[in-house]
């Protein structure tokens, strides 16, 4: 099927997995293409005959980041901002660190409560100045 379609395993799992869950609820295809299958994904284990109107339409209005969020039953921040690092692997080495020894957590192959911990450094940078 992936070599038919172009699709990554990966991706073609995903959508196999969404497609089973919403199997049998009403949703038009134009509200498919408008969530996408990475919003999908997110509320696909979510949706139930009830509740899957509500959430496509917030899935429709927010963020892949803020559906995040919400789907934990949390309120996103607004005005959220996104900082990419451009690392070399010895930088990476220290900010892995840094941050593992200011509160992050290894998870799996990431590292989890990086936010937090990079404002703990900053925190105790102020401090010491």
């Amino acid at each position: 099927m992936c070599a038919e379609t172009g699709l990554g395993e990966r991706k073609a799992y995903y959508l196999a997995a969404i497609g089973k869950k919403i199997e049998g609820l009403p949703i038009p295809n134009e509200t498919l293409a408008n969530v996408g299958w990475t919003k999908m994904q997110i509320i696909g284990k979510l949706l139930t005959e009830v509740n899957w109107q509500e959430f496509l339409a917030v899935a429709e209005a927010h963020t892949t980041r803020d559906l995040k969020v919400i789907a934990k039953g949390l309120r996103p921040t607004p005005g959220m901002k996104t900082v990419y690092l451009h690392l070399t692997p010895g930088q990476h080495k220290k900010f892995t660190q840094a941050i593992l020894e200011n509160g992050g957590e290894a998870k799996g192959v990431g590292i989890v409560n990086v936010e937090r911990a990079l404002m703990n450094v900053i925190a105790k940078t102020e401090a010491a100045s």
